[in-house]
């Protein structure tokens, strides 16, 4: 096996100025591979990884000079695919093997917070940053962040508890880093509103597949009646999903000839997310198409949300509007019933048509008066 690695180390595309450094490195990676978990694919990583970086020759010498980092990357390598994709995305991060004493530091959530939120401040401050930009920003952040944790695990250096906890305060931070980019980006404000970490999160004990299960709770509010521009509410919530759809191989498109809705906007955005985040769920794996459709007569605005989805069976249609019900492991069945809540108090209805396989049609209507409606 060490002659065949040896081997295929000296057929490595290498520029002649990056030989030397090979080779004085040979034995030490010699050594750090035959006790991996995989050397094979360590190996194939390693290759991968000169490929992506941009100084092949550069890195070699660096490593040629530290033996340690050396056994980081192999760790790596050998024991986590995951972290090697984000390392091959990102060659200079290798420099965080470097810093053995770094990787296993233990940060506090008040450090973690702290961090996130310099990582978005040029957003906040008005730089010219997009909320997307900031939203990409702070996702470098914690795939950085994941790699520094785990590489300091498959190292050894920390233990499983600290690993844990490190995740779960990564976790924190982000997700109130996230919510703060999205409710400037949405003009809201964040008072009277909380999240609960549910599972895991909440125990404190995540892990690197956990699922991340969270509840949304806001105060009541007085709702504002106006005519909302619906090519405005569609864009919006268009950039909130995209990623959530694009993750799916889905496609979301609008078909509109009403133009405007009696609503509140802020409760139309969030009846119309609930059900994008139902339609994405149900979408199959290829060529799924949700359609965010409009249209009026003389009673109102119909608002529909068509996908080509599951679909539902006729017990799950004649139960889906009742609060925690769901037939999703990850849901929390509360969905439609905030959808059904919000169409009530704008005097409206809702309506589920759907089939199993054959996807699902939510239509809620406004009416053009609300006084009257609702009197």
């Amino acid at each position: 096996m060490t002659h065949e690695i040896q081997a295929r180390l000296e057929r490595l595309p290498l520029h002649p100025e990056g030989q030397p450094a090979l080779q004085h490195l040979t034995p030490h990676l010699l050594s750090a591979l035959s006790v991996s978990a995989s050397p094979d694919r360590a190996l194939i990583n390693f290759e991968r990884f000169l490929a992506a970086t941009p100084d092949p020759a550069g890195v070699l010498e660096a490593l040629s000079e530290d033996p340690r980092t050396v056994d980081a990357l192999v760790a790596v390598f050998a024991g986590s695919q995951y972290l090697t994709e984000i390392l091959l995305r990102n060659p200079p991060w290798v420099s965080l093997l470097s810093m053995h004493s770094g990787i296993a530091r233990i940060k506090t959530a008040a450090c973690l917070a702290t961090e996130t939120r310099q990582v978005v401040a040029p957003w906040r401050t008005g730089a010219g940053e997009s909320h997307r930009e900031a939203l990409d920003a702070l996702r470098r952040f914690q795939q950085r962040e994941l790699l520094r944790i785990g590489a300091a695990d498959l190292a050894g250096l920390v233990e499983l508890a600290s690993v844990t906890s490190q995740l779960s305060l990564l976790a924190d931070a982000i997700i109130q880093a996230t919510l703060e980019i999205v409710a400037v980006s949405a003009n809201v404000a964040a008072a009277g509103f909380a999240v609960l970490a549910m599972g895991k999160l909440g125990g404190n004990e995540l892990n690197y597949s956990s699922d991340v299960d969270l509840l949304f709770l806001a105060r009541p509010r007085q709702l504002t009646f106006a005519q909302v521009p619906l090519a405005e509410v569609f864009d919006e919530v268009h950039t909130l999903m995209s990623m959530d759809v694009a993750a799916k191989n889905g496609r979301l498109e609008q078909r509109m000839t009403a133009q405007t809705v009696l609503a509140d906007r802020d409760a139309l955005k969030q009846a119309v997310i609930n059900l994008l985040m139902n339609s994405v769920e149900a979408l199959p794996e290829e060529g799924g198409l949700i359609e965010f459709a409009t249209e009026a007569d003389d009673r109102g605005t119909w608002l529909r949300i068509r996908d080509n989805g599951r679909g539902m069976t006729e017990e799950e249609r004649e139960h889906a509007l009742e609060p925690f019900y769901t037939t999703r492991d990850k849901g929390t069945g509360l969905g439609l019933a905030i959808v059904h809540t919000i169409m009530q108090e704008h005097g409206g209805s809702i309506r589920i048509e759907t089939r199993p396989t054959a996807g699902t049609v939510v239509s809620l209507f406004f009416p053009a008066n609300h006084n009257e409606s609702s009197s």
